[in-house]
């Protein structure tokens, strides 16, 4: 079924259930003209699995992009913008819940550290990690292809207490040059990964 169509998630069952549910899918506008629906998901694939992706055609012409896993379409929402064939492109949420839900998706166990340097290593930061209380893991985000780091990483704590009380003592924490955007992970330590 063509359930990611964009104007159709007013319908649908699970609507008011997401309400301040993390977004699957992102926006991106402006879509170089021309450009396909299979341009654009090839385009997104190496940040995670894309489900689907539609352009629209208009004045911009701009596109949706559904991930399979919410930590995809946050990490591209948290890059901001992104070139496509020479155009700079924005990234914003593709799916808001109704009554004005958070960006990042309400407290989790979880932190999720953008804008790292890409020579940041696991090692640097799992030593940072563990001087916070109740830290249990770190997943590293890298390119699928070429193993590259994508420059962003989650942490999980044993508590939400404790999550948050690291995600504000991280907050403007400077590695290299980059000062590092925290915000809560979307998926919490102990969903089954698909």
């Amino acid at each position: 079924g063509n359930r990611f169509h964009p104007y159709g998630q007013r319908q649908g069952k699970g609507a008011g259930m997401r309400r301040t549910g993390p977004t699957m899918s992102i926006k991106v506008q402006p879509v170089p003209w021309g450009y396909t629906n299979d341009q654009l998901a090839e385009f997104f694939a190496p940040y995670g699995d894309v489900e689907s992706a539609v352009v629209n055609m208009g004045t911009p012409t701009y596109g949706y992009v559904n991930f399979k896993s919410t930590e995809a379409a946050a990490s591209c929402i948290a890059m901001g913008k992104v070139e496509i064939n020479g155009e700079t492109c924005v990234i914003s949420a593709g799916r808001k819940g109704p009554g004005g839900a958070q960006p990042d998706g309400g407290p989790t166990n979880g932190i999720g550290l953008f804008n790292l340097p890409f020579t940041t290593t696991e090692d640097e930061l799992q030593t940072m990690l563990q001087a916070y209380t109740g830290f249990t893991r770190l997943k590293m985000v890298y390119m699928k292809n070429t193993q590259e780091f994508r420059g962003y990483a989650f942490a999980y704590f044993d508590s939400v207490d404790n999550a948050t009380t690291a995600k504000d003592l991280l907050q403007g924490l400077v590695l290299g040059a980059n000062t590092v955007d925290v915000k809560y992970a979307y998926e919490s330590n102990d969903k089954p990964q698909a």
